[in-house]
């Protein structure tokens, strides 16, 4: 693999998982990503919401694709994650103590108005998953985030508001699914996006 060419699966298809991370889990590497098999939306930044892809590697080298572990709602306009809306910078981490697979992504409308997180579980590495909600994490808007588990297994969402111009770290509760209202606002004004710890 190398930077500025497109990355095969060991099918040979190209490898759908933009703005994901990578876990490990029992051995197996987990690369879950945007799946994003189509163009931008005419004049739009966006594409229309396919789901979340995986692929399973055990070298971090051949990746195998496992499918849709989270897939759009086509059948509902209303739903946050309907094709029409934006799901983006999908991120896993596995919590020992439900032993359940949590995944948090910037969920959006179409038009960037809304700029919230979902939150979606699973028992398993290659789900499905069930989407738990969309909110404002600490009521303030949520747009390019990561997930970070620290040592002693508190873990934090870290997500940019006030238009990617300031960072938050915000912890989430015991069963990963929601923040506990802790949070520090880091890199005031600074304009950083697409954070990675």
């Amino acid at each position: 693999m190398k930077n500025g060419e497109i990355w095969k699966d060991i099918e040979g298809n190209n490898i759908q998982a933009h703005g994901g991370c990578i876990i490990e889990h029992n051995g197996l590497y987990y690369w879950y990503g945007e799946a994003k098999g189509q163009d931008n939306c005419p004049g739009k930044r966006r594409v229309d919401v396919i789901g979340v892809s995986c692929y399973t590697s055990t070298d971090l080298l051949h990746w195998k694709y496992e499918g849709l572990v989270l897939s759009a709602d086509k059948d509902d306009p209303e739903s946050m994650i309907h094709p029409s809306r934006v799901l983006e910078r999908p991120k896993v981490i596995y919590n020992e103590s439900t032993g359940r697979f949590v995944m948090w992504f910037h969920s959006d409308r179409a038009d960037y108005t809304y700029s919230g997180a979902g939150v979606a579980v699973s028992d398993d590495p290659l789900g499905p998953f069930s989407l738990l909600r969309i909110k404002r994490p600490n009521r303030q808007d949520s747009q390019d985030m990561t997930l970070f588990k620290d040592v002693d297994g508190n873990a934090y969402l870290i997500h940019a508001k006030d238009g990617d111009k300031t960072l938050n770290i915000a912890r989430l509760t015991k069963d990963y699914t929601d923040v506990d209202g802790f949070y520090v606002s880091v890199l005031i004004d600074q304009e950083r996006e697409a954070p990675a710890i």
